[in-house]
């Protein structure tokens, strides 16, 4: 038989048992508990690698005093400038905005806190004669400037400038000074209408005519681009051509002015016609060809 005070002497017991095994550490934590506080521990491991790391990257580009110890700011040493003729270098970096001694990374001033795209875009409109512009770091204190020219295809006959102007595979009229002497000249465009910058895009014998230049340079016909001396593209639906021989040559093919694959092997062999007509004996001593019908060349 039981008793209601041995009941409540066991309870106490239980209870004082627990306090002392928890006091003595033998106590467990459930599976939940220990789960939180691994992830809480986690997290606070993490903050503070990344406050380190902020603190040691802001060092590193900003410099500042650790212990005593003076961490100098990043800065521009030296700048290195590819280029041709086009833009002098003292201009290139008046538009860029870049001068040695510069910071990288300040917030006000700094390279690279800079528009440099903005800037890239401001020189490339000031100066057409260049088709690209990149800006970059080359090493730890060294920016590398490399400006690349536009390729002449041909230049026009006495422009109203104290500079020839020139035209690339793109048609980007600009303005050239060297280099100009053996290149084709372009007639028959309006003068009015010519000035650096140009984009001629809608001029259908002026298309033609880059698509003959590119054709003779890349050597895709018997001919070549030495031999031609002069294109006039003031007609609508042919070119006139002056070759170094004093011959002149009215030329059209199927698709001209379209840039098309088909339309420049029409004009490979309208070309190879004509090289053709003029090693035959009966064409040979002729000093002009129409060379406007597909297949057929006429010579007098």
């Amino acid at each position: 038989m039981f008793t209601s005070r041995k009941k409540t002497n066991g309870f106490f017991s239980r209870a004082v048992r627990r306090l002392n095994a928890r006091s003595s550490g033998a106590a467990t934590l459930s599976e939940r508990n220990r789960v939180i506080i691994h992830f809480a521990l986690t997290v606070v491991l993490l903050v503070a690698i990344l406050l380190l790391l902020r603190a040691l990257l802001r060092l590193y580009f900003f410099g500042g005093n650790v212990f005593g110890l003076a961490i100098p700011e990043q800065k521009v040493d030296r700048v290195e400038i590819s280029a041709g003729e086009a833009v002098p270098r003292k201009l290139l970096l008046e538009y860029l905005q870049i001068r040695e001694g510069m910071p990288f990374f300040d917030p006000k001033e700094g390279l690279f806190a800079r528009d440099l795209g903005r800037r890239q875009k401001k020189v490339l409109e000031a100066a057409p004669a260049l088709a690209t512009l990149s800006v970059s770091r080359t090493s730890s204190n060294v920016v590398s400037i490399v400006a690349t020219e536009r390729a002449p295809l041909a230049k026009f006959d006495v422009p109203p400038f104290t500079i020839p102007l020139a035209i690339d595979k793109e048609s980007i009229v600009f303005a050239r000074s060297r280099g100009m002497e053996l290149l084709p000249v372009i007639t028959g465009f309006s003068k009015d209408a010519l000035k650096p910058g140009l984009c001629i895009t809608s001029h259908r014998m002026m298309a033609a005519t880059l698509e003959l230049l590119q054709c003779l340079e890349a050597g895709q016909s018997e001919l070549r681009k030495g031999f031609l001396v002069s294109v006039d593209v003031s007609k609508v639906d042919y070119l006139t051509c002056e070759m170094t021989d004093g011959r002149r040559i009215r030329l059209a093919w199927k698709e001209m002015g379209r840039g098309t694959e088909k339309g420049r092997k029409w004009l490979v062999a309208q070309l190879d016609g004509y090289v053709a007509a003029i090693q035959d004996p009966r064409s040979r001593n002729c000093k002009e060809f129409d060379l406007t019908i597909p297949g057929h060349g006429y010579g007098r």
